[in-house]
């Protein structure tokens, strides 16, 4: 197993990127650090959610290959976000998530222990991870764009009593279908929670702090991360009262005081 950074931890066996991309020291480095940790406990809780639901022997298991393939290359999609900061990074990770999809399929064909999809199912799967690419890409420009705004001083907010519908692409623990982009992708204000919270972290580090999602959660009073994840994806379950203690936190930025 390979190591993932100074700290000599190793790194999960599903990690595409194995080395942490940032400098030791960097702001960046610790970032990077955080949303890896953040990924595995992801992908641990899919793959027990996913195996849970295999289908019995005899059934078709095609839909559900597809489905944990996807779900495992959209957690390390997002993972890589953290560190989208400027144009230049954006157009570097749109690149890096269609080598990732090249390479992911190229697993596949030559190393069917690692996860045996027939091959009538390599074309759908091929096309279902490209969609995936474009969503992330089209996350990274939004994620820039808010940044930037950020920095001016400019920022877009969201009225305090709107509720958002959307919710990004991820395993859907209910229909047992695999993820993909939503077809109604945005509520037209073009506000990124996950970039939102991403620039208010870069904010805080830069004063010489650190903090991470779950200071975030525990400032605002819970006692997990569901409400936050929810609000932050704009799921439509995340309620009145997380939307605005979470869009008032951003707004007073308390950990700048």
């Amino acid at each position: 197993m390979k190591r993932s950074s100074a700290s000599g931890i190793p790194s999960h066996p599903k990690d595409p990127i194995t080395i942490n991309p940032a400098p030791v020291g960097h702001p960046a480095y610790e970032a990077w650090e955080r949303a890896t940790r953040e990924a595995e406990e992801k992908l641990f809780r899919f793959e027990a959610i996913l195996l849970a639901e295999r289908p019995p022997l005899g059934d078709d298991p095609g839909t559900w290959l597809i489905r944990g393939h996807v779900g495992t290359f959209q957690i390390w999609a997002e993972r890589g976000l953290c560190i989208v900061l400027n144009h230049k990074d954006a157009r570097a990770y749109e690149q890096w998530l269609e080598d990732y999809r090249k390479a992911y399929l190229k697993m596949l064909k030559e190393n069917p222990s690692r996860g045996t999809v027939p091959d009538l199912l390599l074309a759908v799967l091929s096309d279902e991870l490209l969609r995936a690419v474009r969503y992330w890409s089209a996350n990274a420009l939004e994620q820039v764009a808010v940044i930037e705004a950020s920095r001016r001083g400019r920022e877009k907010r969201l009225p305090p009593t709107k509720l958002n519908a959307t919710s990004e692409p991820k395993p859907d623990e209910s229909s047992g279908k695999h993820a993909g982009p939503p077809a109604n992708e945005g509520d037209g204000d073009g506000t990124n929670r996950r970039a939102e919270v991403n620039a208010y972290i870069e904010e805080v580090a830069k004063t010489g702090k650190r903090i991470t999602r779950t200071d975030i959660w525990k400032s605002q009073g819970y006692k997990s991360r569901t409400e936050f994840e929810r609000w932050e994806r704009k799921d439509p379950r995340a309620t009145k009262t997380a939307h605005d203690r979470f869009t008032r936190m951003l707004a007073q930025k308390p950990h700048l005081k």
